[in-house]
């Protein structure tokens, strides 16, 4: 199961006063269902809002450390000139979104979400993640615990030891990796992951990797069937698994997608849980 920026992967900030801020990746791994709740954690993406005095100007920065395109509005509740404001950044780096009064108060609202709008590919064969003959799925798409939602809704958590070898199952561009936090599971922010982006913009995740075994690192293109990760217990997660995805930003609303996979056993054909 993955559990939580189950990454909508969107970021929501509020800044009252001028300063620099970090923005929070609200909800990839996925969001535990409301009657499971999950203790906090730091979050480990990285978009975040500056805002810089100069002379008679507010300037309104956005920092952004993911390789690939990340979507980001910033929004004010009051009327502002300049505001609210939209952008593609298609690569890491620091950029000017806006400038304002000097005497504006600022309550802004940054959101930000992963990826360009795309149409993802439907009849691509995704390799099987894992160096396993077996194959164990451990939750369906659709199931309530952590694939009830739109960012995770066709996800895959497939059951696997900790340590076990994740593979790429697409080409793409690694846009974030993260593989700091322990193996213990519980907590729900915590989560060790790959975020690869693939030619049609369709973005894939593997998630609840070991602590310190990733193979690759953010702005390194990846081959299909490339050695990545090691499967781990990370996150907000019952048991060992690694929690496969396939994302697209529909509207600036990460959404997940149904995805054809390849097996040591021939196609995968699962069905997802209605309830």
């Amino acid at each position: 199961m993955f559990t939580r920026p189950a990454f909508a992967l969107s970021c929501l900030l509020f800044a009252g006063m001028p300063a620099s801020i970090a923005a929070q990746w609200l909800s990839w791994p996925p969001k535990p269902a409301a009657h499971r709740p999950a203790p906090a954690a730091p979050p480990a993406a990285a978009v975040r809002l500056h805002i810089e005095s100069r002379h008679t100007l507010q300037r309104i920065w956005v920092e952004n450390d993911l390789h690939g395109p990340v979507q980001v509005r910033i929004e004010s509740p009051q009327p502002l000139p300049g505001l609210p404001v939209q952008r593609i950044l298609d690569t890491p780096g620091r950029y000017l979104l806006a400038e304002v009064a000097q005497t504006a108060r600022l309550d802004l609202r940054l959101t930000a979400t992963p990826g360009a709008a795309a149409k993802h590919q439907s009849d691509y064969l995704y390799a099987y993640p894992l160096q396993l003959d077996d194959i164990r799925i451990s939750q369906l798409p659709g199931a309530a615990f952590s694939h009830h939602d739109a960012e995770n809704l066709d996800a895959i958590d497939f059951a696997a030891a900790i340590g076990t070898a994740v593979i790429a199952a697409r080409d793409g561009l690694v846009m974030q990796a993260e593989d700091r936090f322990s193996d213990h599971g519980g907590q729900r922010d915590a989560v060790n992951l790959v975020r690869i982006l693939h030619e049609d913009g369709s973005m894939a995740v593997y998630a609840h990797l070991q602590q310190r075994s990733l193979q690759v690192r953010a702005g390194q293109r990846v081959r299909r069937g490339q050695f990545i990760a090691r499967s781990g217990n990370s996150g907000y997660s019952t048991a060992p698994h690694l929690h496969f995805v396939v994302q697209v930003n529909n509207g600036q609303q990460l959404q997940s997608v149904p995805f054809r996979m390849d097996s040591p056993k021939g196609e995968l054909r699962l069905p997802r849980v209605v309830d």
